[in-house]
């Protein structure tokens, strides 16, 4: 949304640099200039977008080894739960016949809970660590990308500065 916004913005800009016969100012040397300086807008906002797609791949990384970690920790626990719920159990069998006919609940039993605890106890806190950084990044690349085109407008218009009326048109595009 805010790449069309700005596309649509440097079209409008370009188009206001067609030729006037009328002007005192050669619109292809401007045309020119703002070439420059578009396709060095372009590679920053190049590099902005290689270097937010590097976060995301780290912080993907990072769930994944926790994942994995957590994937562990509940291969490691399994054996004593299934023989805590299974040939194990110490309940009454018909408690036992109540958890397997209720998907594994009953009363204030849960085995899927205790079998998941784990798994969910390790990684937890690095999901929701992971996602709530995800606006912040997202505010950051905005950020990025506002400063750029306004050093982009900034730039062409001190070209324009022989012209303040067309500076002036210029920055409030």
């Amino acid at each position: 949304q805010v790449v069309e916004a700005f596309h649509a913005k440097l079209h409008y800009m370009e188009s206001q640099l067609r030729e006037r016969p009328w002007a005192d100012f050669d619109s292809r040397v401007l045309q020119a200039e703002f070439g420059h300086l578009l396709a060095r807008l372009r590679q920053t906002l190049g590099s902005t977008f290689i270097e937010f797609q590097r976060q995301l791949t780290e912080k993907k990384a990072q769930l994944t080894m926790n994942a994995r970690e957590a994937a562990a920790e509940g291969e490691r626990c399994l054996p004593s739960q299934a023989h805590h719920w299974g040939n194990g159990t110490e309940l009454h069998h018909s408690r036992h016949r109540a958890l397997i006919r209720r998907d594994g609940e009953y009363d204030d039993m849960d085995i899927v809970a205790d079998v998941t605890k784990p798994v969910i106890r390790n990684l937890d806190a690095a999901w929701i660590e992971h996602f709530n950084s995800f606006p912040g990044l997202a505010r950051a690349l905005q950020a990025r990308v506002h400063s750029a085109v306004g050093q982009l407008v900034a730039d062409f218009g001190g070209k324009l500065s022989k012209w303040p009326e067309l500076r002036d048109h210029a920055r409030h595009l």
